[in-house]
């Protein structure tokens, strides 16, 4: 949908005839991009859909937890050990177990700018996959996390943290397998290695490299019978093509106007299936590569993405930077 200059509504091309006759003519268009509604009607499906989460009661009217004695030694011990273990300060430490031991749906962490909140995160993934020790064990277990930031600048910095993976409480460093759901434009270079898109195409070029190189071929192909083609209807006689006087045409090109339709119209056929075989192979991978992942970082649009929902399996949990 668009708008046309001198209308007052927006239009498409199928509901105005006058725009059908204008596209007939073949003639040059200037476009102007406004704006990108993929984020609003994400945002709408959510709110939308939201009274049917089972969780909706949980999140819309959370409970604060009564910290008895009992639960705070357990607090206290936690957050010494994760202080200790993981260099964290009090506050980041204390945070941590309490997220950990919360009996309720979720935990709200709440601090200023500048006061570490983003290195609590980072330690929570040192908890969550490090090693685990026999001082203290950690009470939940994840194999996948889905960390989100409202903006692409904040989530690529939780993933520049993370890309070098983290230590666990005996020192050792533990990798990470970390995916960056995005626009590949919108993602920092220093992440980009780490996107969905990047890691599928150095992926695919191992997997369809043959398929690869066959639609460059066919497309090579398609550009030789297109300029075949023209020259053939430009000419009167179609028993030989000559340009001019320095280029000389090979006499074995097919000069038959309707050889070259056919070939022309196999050879586009041969396209669309290639580029449709590659296109589910990427869909497949970046399938894959999510089911695989232990983290998946992206912006809060980002998770409602297509490719994030036709991944198997769940998400234990779900952490929200600058929420």
């Amino acid at each position: 949908r668009f708008y046309v200059k001198g209308t007052p509504t927006r239009t498409t091309k199928e509901a105005d005839p006058n725009l059908q006759f204008l596209t007939r003519l073949k003639q040059s268009w200037k476009f102007a991009k406004l704006c990108n509604t993929v984020t609003n009607n994400r945002e709408f499906l959510a709110l939308q859909n939201l009274p049917l989460y089972s969780s909706c009661s949980r999140i819309l009217q959370p409970k604060f937890v009564k910290i008895d004695s009992r639960l705070q030694v357990q607090l206290d011990k936690a957050a010494t050990f994760y202080m200790r273990a993981f260099g964290l300060n009090p506050p980041q430490a204390s945070a941590i177990a309490f997220a950990l031991l919360n009996p309720n749906f979720f935990t709200l962490i709440q601090g200023p700018p500048g006061t570490g909140k983003t290195r609590t995160i980072e330690g929570f993934m040192s908890v969550l996959f490090g090693r685990p020790s026999n001082e203290f064990r950690v009470p939940i277990q994840c194999k996948r996390i889905l960390v989100c930031a409202p903006s692409n600048a904040a989530i690529d910095e939780i993933v520049r943290r993370l890309k070098n993976g983290v230590k666990d409480s005996y020192g050792h460093l533990i990798p990470l397998r970390i995916v960056r759901v995005g626009s590949t434009e919108m993602i920092h270079d220093d992440v980009k290695d780490l996107s969905i898109d990047g890691i599928v195409e150095t992926m695919i070029q191992g997997h369809i490299a043959s398929a690869l190189e066959m639609l460059q071929t066919n497309r090579k192909q398609l550009e030789e019978l297109k300029e075949l083609l023209n020259r053939a209807e430009s000419k009167e006689s179609e028993d030989e093509l000559v340009m001019d006087d320095e280029e000389i045409i090979d006499k074995k090109a097919p000069t038959d106007i309707r050889t070259l339709k056919n070939q022309l119209w196999q050879v586009k056929e041969n396209i669309r299936k290639g580029t449709k075989f590659i296109e589910d192979s990427r869909q497949n991978l970046r399938v894959r590569v999510l089911n695989e992942a232990q983290i998946v970082c992206c912006t809060l649009s980002a998770s409602g993405h297509e490719v994030i929902s036709r991944s198997d399996g769940e998400f234990e949990l779900v952490i929200i930077d600058e929420a």
